[in-house]
């Protein structure tokens, strides 16, 4: 209606306006230019008949556009601040914002309406509804408070205008009301709903679009409160009423879905917001947001119903893949975060994208907003599917007391937060706290924890209690609704896998689990199918292999359906966990070990191939409710490592070397493939592109892109074919198939480093032998799901292990050295208060190190690869030898004495083995001994403090993708990077060095400065950032002192791909940033900026893993350099170890005492700060 209005408006001034016309409508002015001439109301006509047409039909891209042809005749005959011209603005920011280009709608709408209510007054209808407009826009943009500003000011202004026709008044009051439902506040949202329904009703009749809108807005408010059943009864009878297929339908079915999503019955949900989206497809396109928030909701609910999105179909046709590939900065892409969220199975591109959604919310639209909370609800999921108890226990709990607060403690939205604080509890043992959060008998709740309980229990032995549990989950599951079984179904298949994959064995549900399958049948399209491979794990459980292993073939042709002709990480899935469960019985490992080289050579294809959505989630790929959250292809290989260990351990008694070569080779090139996350690898394979110099590499790289993107589009051709794709398509796929591999294998040869840089691959111990010296081994030590494997390989050796401690206890034992040593970033309580634990460090030495020790052979130098913990200590610090229970009577002197690991080999850590010796290292050009760079200008000072601890800059980034300059001024600042560079330059003074600190420490200075390239020894001394932890950015990186306005060129943070960039002669490059060895645990910021580095052209790292000493720092590295120089016969690595072995008795191996030299330097948090990073030397 206002659009028409505002139609009639402007034709009847192109025509000529007469007094009583203005005074009809606003009081328009004549036009500010002069009158149009016939040939140009001929032009404006037909263009305002044109844009009427793509109005109506929800083509908003043809508004802008025709709105854009008629803009300089309009401003020519009327004048670019004259309220025609205006509200033509007007108009077009609307159809801005239906195409979700929100930020140009608003720049738009924040010039037009101040020059619009000047001249028209602030009472003025054509003011009224364009603040309607700049709210609903606004609130897109997440900015709450502002919409509701504008909301308000229409509503106001409605009163004092008399001219406003009772149906425009009532429109005013249902944006009002749409307002208080988007801010929780649904008792008010419900009496204006109310309102508007009833004046609708009597303005339009009933079945008119209108009083659909209405009833719709009625009866969200109703779900809001909890008045579920009331809400549903009159979104049905509104869908009953109103046939039509047009926006009135649609939103009633939205409703209902709401209604039926809080009752629990999401498959009945998922059928409504899938028809709600069908319908707004048609009629506002797939650009809306609206229609994308309807399919997001459709998308959610099929994940909840059955654990998957529809197999190769994850997004509406003719709409694009839908992806969070930066930070949320609208409420679309929250929508995108939510299904990337909802359904990625990598447990950090899951985790960015819902902290990148959450962060957006709680700044734009608050804490307790509710979709905020919902976002909260899935990041929480996410959280206990990754493993992460303590942030999970966090999240959750504050989830739960936010849907108290918001909804009430018997809503359902409350229930199921209470679920998830519940499960977190039981994670971290508080079994009790878990059963009073759930007191008022959830039950869908209480059989998750029932199951989790029983498998938790199982996994510690206590079978007797486990049994008490699974017979409770199966009692509590009979008195299901009939909706709601399937879900639980769903969790309880998964609960069975998942332990068959641990190797417990829940024979209590056998029959309940046999009994369903064998009733439902195999179908890889709903849960069903997650019953039936748990039937099979329950047959492998009593024995009757030969019928597992048929039932696990049938499993593995149905997951290939929709995958058809080409080998997808559908069947990688499944062939991987046959081979783990088929495993366990020595008849049975032929099959096994079958199963698990076809499931690992189906992952080594597909690993850099695109047959994902753009957030690296397999296609197909489908998720349990339970106990998940794993990477399909790390499974494959984990499949490989295990069925190899059972082989061994089975046929102990090999005599043939062949044959105990081969077992150790595959599982050793798996458990390298094992660690590399598809995150990771993307982010290198990009930053790794862009930093190439060489052209040829940059062609091949071009091609190998090229060659996969159109694989995909291909491959999905022949998938949603379902089985009729042309014979001369699948020869195509071939082809490009086998083109793709021709390209890898071309880019491995040609240019091993950029390949060990973008795109890490597992050696085989033949490929790494022929780069090892005779005086050289390597030690790996890998987390496989819950176990922890160690390999050794030598020149002529090999040994490898599976230590009797489980990745948990590692992690424990790794925590309690980490504490002692850096007791401000300790997350536990300490027995003592001592300095360091020779007891958890000789631990870990014996169950890790000593087993696969004859593998090192006569090695001097031992180069190491560690994952998961591992990676928050240096493993020189372990204890070799140790008297367990010795008296501490002077514990600097006993530190003093200890074995270190560090004393026995000169240590060495690679980013990956397949980095060893790829880079090209031609002899250094360096010019300058030493150039440092540190002590940026931040905020306030803070001594002894690097990285760690640091404000929270939760904030999204800032614009294309660059750091906020504002975040990092939030940082305290280090003046001991100060003291320590000039230390350092003071101790090498005899090879001259410059030094860039303080305000010229800038990003774009460094970026510019000569001696980055000349300088021999090169030093950060700095903050470093883990990826995601500054505001959402992706790479890890340096702070440097920032800007004043963050530009592309400078944003204050050196990102691995921008240290790529940079062209290093280094023979050192120190790191003073405690996080960059990985305190996270993960390896990912050791390997990002590692790999940077080296890629740039650094021979060696030093970096650090806790807050560095100044003094000891600069001693450390300045004596390590000291040495290398004076002993050109020895590598870095045993320059290093004589340094550290300085550094705690005082005395330099080149003669005399070490500057400054204390006692307490025996201690591991002074001495051993720094790990050496490196790719090996390619000449002595």
């Amino acid at each position: 209606m206002r659009f028409l209005s505002f139609i009639v408006v402007v034709c009847c001034f192109i025509l000529g306006p007469t007094d009583a016309m203005a005074q009809s409508n606003g009081n328009f002015p004549p036009p500010d230019v002069r009158a149009a001439t016939d040939e140009e109301k001929l032009k404006l006509n037909a263009s305002l008949r044109t844009i009427m047409l793509h109005q109506s039909t929800g083509l908003h891209d043809a508004v802008v556009k025709k709105i854009e042809e008629i803009e300089p005749l309009l401003n020519g005959t009327f004048g670019a601040t004259h309220p025609v011209s205006l509200q033509m603005a007007v108009l077009k920011a609307g159809s801005l914002t239906h195409t979700q280009k929100f930020s140009e709608a608003e720049s738009i709408l924040s010039v037009a309406l101040p020059e619009l209510t000047r001249r028209l007054g602030p009472e003025s209808s054509a003011v009224i509804f364009a603040q309607l407009d700049r709210g609903e826009n606004l609130l897109w943009l997440g900015q709450i408070d502002s919409a509701a500003r504008a909301y308000e000011y229409a509503a106001s202004r409605t009163a004092k205008n008399p001219s406003l026709l009772p149906a425009e008044q009532t429109d005013v009051k249902a944006h009002l009301a749409h307002l208080k439902l988007t801010q929780g506040r649904f008792s008010e949202a419900h009496q204006l709903a109310e309102e508007v329904l009833a004046a609708r009703i009597t303005q339009e009749g009933t079945g008119a679009t209108g009083v659909a809108l209405a009833r719709a807005l009625v009866s969200r408010s109703l779900a809001g409160q909890g008045h579920l059943e009331e809400a549903l009864t009159l979104a049905r009878e509104g869908i009953g009423i109103h046939t039509r297929e047009d926006l009135g339908r649609a939103r009633l079915l939205v409703a209902e879905g709401e209604a039926l999503r809080a009752l629990g019955r999401h498959q009945d949900a998922q059928k409504s917001f899938g028809s709600a989206a069908t319908i707004l497809l048609k009629v506002r396109g797939w650009n809306s947001p609206e229609t994308l928030r309807a399919a997001t909701d459709m998308r959610l609910e099929e994940v909840r119903f059955t654990g998957s999105v529809t197999r190769y179909n994850f997004d509406l046709p003719g709409s694009p893949l839908l992806a969070c590939t930066a930070p949320a900065d609208s409420i679309p892409e929250v929508y995108k975060s939510l299904i990337a969220g909802a359904t990625i199975p990598f447990a950090d591109a899951k985790l960015t994208c819902l902290r990148n959604a959450r962060t957006f919310l709680v700044r734009t639209m608050g804490a307790d907003n509710p979709l905020t909370l919902d976002v909260s609800e899935y990041l929480g999921d996410a959280l206990l599917d990754a493993g992460d108890s303590d942030p999970a226990e966090t999240e959750t709990r504050t989830l739960f007391l936010a849907r108290q607060r918001v909804h009430g403690a018997d809503h359902p939205a409350t229930r199921r937060a209470a679920v998830l604080y519940a499960r977190a509890l039981i994670d971290l043992g508080r079994d009790a706290e878990a059963n009073d959060v759930l007191a008022s008998n959830h039950t869908e709740g209480v059989i998750d924890i029932h199951l989790l309980k029983a498998a938790r229990l199982d996994a510690e032995g206590q079978h007797d209690h486990a049994q008490s549990e699974w017979e409770a989950a199966l009692r509590n599951l009979k008195t299901l609704p009939q909706a709601t079984i399937p879900i639980m179904v769903q969790t309880l298949a998964g609960v069975v896998i998942n332990q068959g994959l641990q190797g417990h064995c829940p024979n209590e549900v056998k029959d309940a689990v046999v009994g369903l399958a064998d009733k439902i049948g195999v179908d890889p399209d709903n849960n069903e199918f997650g019953l039936q491979e748990s039937k099979a794990v329950l047959l492998a459980c009593e024995g009757k292999w030969e019928q597992a292993t048929a039932l696990y073939q049938i499993l593995t042709r149905q997951a290939m359906r929709g995958e058809l002709v080409f080998q997808g990480p559908g069947k990688a899935m499944i062939l991987a966990r046959q081979a783990i469960v088929l495993a366990r019985n020595p008849a049975s490992l032929e099959a096994a070990n079958k199963a698990a080289s076809e499931a690992a050579s189906i992952a080594r294809e597909r690993r850099f191939t695109p047959d994902r959505d753009a957030n690296g989630a397999p296609l197909g790929f489908r998720r349990t409710r339970v106990g998940t959250g794993v990477d399909p292809l790390a499974l494959a290989f984990a499949s490989q490592v295990a069925v190899n260990w059972a082989d061994k351990q089975y046929h102990a008694t090999r005599t043939k070397q062949d044959d105990r070569t081969w077992i150790i080779n595959d599982a050793f090139k798996a458990a390298q493939d094992y660690v590399l996350s598809q995150a990771a690898a993307s982010l290198l394979q990009s930053a790794a592109r862009a930093a190439a110099s060489d052209p040829q590499i940059i062609t091949l790289v071009d091609r190998q892109i090229a060659a996969a993107a159109q694989l995909a589009k291909v491959e999905q051709s022949v998938i949603r074919s379902a089985g009729a794709a042309q014979p001369g398509t699948v020869q195509q796929m071939e082809a490009l198939q086998a083109e793709v591999a021709a390209l890898n294998t071309e880019l491995r040869t040609r240019y091993p480093g950029y390949m060990a840089t973008a795109r890490p691959f597992g050696l085989s111990i033949p490929d790494l032998r022929a780069r090892l010296r005779n005086d050289e081994a390597i030690l790996v030590i890998q987390p496989i799901g819950m176990d922890v494997y160690s390999f050794a390989i030598s020149p002529k050796s090999e040994a490898w292990n599976k230590a009797t401690l489980g990745r948990r206890e590692m992690d424990h034992l790794v925590t309690v050295i980490r504490c002692h040593i850096d007791r401000q970033n300790c997350p536990i309580a300490l027995a003592d208060e001592n300095l360091f634990d020779p007891a958890a460090a000789n631990r870990l030495y014996r169950e890790l190190i000593a087993p696969v020790a004859d593998g090192f052979g006569q090695a001097r130098t031992l180069y190491t690869v560690t994952g998961g913990s591992l990676g928050q200590i240096p493993l020189g610090i372990l204890v070799a030898d140790y008297e367990t229970g010795k008296p501490v009577s002077d514990e600097l002197a006993d530190l003093s004495s200890l074995d270190w690991f560090a004393d026995h080999y000169a240590l060495a850590t690679l980013p990956s083995i397949s980095s060893l010796r790829a880079f090209d290292k031609r002899a250094s050009s360096a010019t300058l001994g030493f150039a440092g760079i540190g002590d940026p200008v931040l905020g306030p000072p803070l001594e002894d403090l690097r990285g760690g601890t640091v404000p929270s800059l939760s904030s999204p980034n800032g614009p294309q993708g660059l750091a906020k300059a504002d975040d990092i001024r939030k940082l305290h600042s280090l003046p001991g990077t100060r003291r320590e560079l000039t230390a350092i330059a003071t101790n090498l003074a005899a090879t001259g060095s410059e030094l860039l600190m303080g305000a010229q420490a800038r990003e774009s200075a460094i970026k510019s400065w000569p001696h980055l390239s000349r300088a021999r020894i090169l030093a950060f001394a700095t903050h470093a950032m883990l990826p995601n932890e500054l505001g959402g950015m992706a790479e890890p990186g340096l702070i440097l002192t920032p800007p004043p306005r963050e530009t592309a060129a400078d944003d204050g943070y050196l990102s691995a791909s921008e240290i790529m960039q940079i062209k290093l002669n280094a023979e050192w490059v120190v790191l003073s940033a405690c996080n960059t060895a990985g305190p996270d645990g993960s390896g990912e910021s050791l390997s990002g900026l590692a790999r940077a580095f080296l890629f740039a052209g650094a021979r060696s790292l030093l970096v650090s893993h806790w807050p560095v000493d100044d003094k000891a720092g600069a001693a450390i590295t300045s004596e390590t350099f000291r040495i290398m120089t004076a002993r050109p016969d020895i590598v870095r690595a045993e320059a290093f170890q004589l340094a550290q072995k300085a550094m705690r008795s005082g005395n330099s191996v080149l003669g005399g005492r070490i500057d400054g030299w204390t006692r307490e330097w025996t201690d591991p948090w002074i001495w051993a700060p720094f790990s050496l990073v490196e790719s090996g030397d390619v000449e002595k």
